[in-house]
């Protein structure tokens, strides 16, 4: 979700929106079928860059 003040957030089940390094992470198959948090702003999916070497 974007926030005018605090720039990106991300969700997680526990603590709500927040920093990415908390964010809960879904397969595309999990997210197909999660309904997305009701906000101030629309959220949408971002997909999870590979993972360093």
């Amino acid at each position: 979700m974007r926030d005018r003040d605090h720039g990106l957030s991300f969700w997680n089940g526990g603590t709500g929106f927040g920093r990415l390094r908390d964010a809960a992470v879904f397969s595309e198959a999990e997210a197909a079928r999660v309904n997305l948090p009701i906000a101030d702003d629309e959220p949408e999916w971002l997909a999870m860059p590979a993972p360093l070497a």
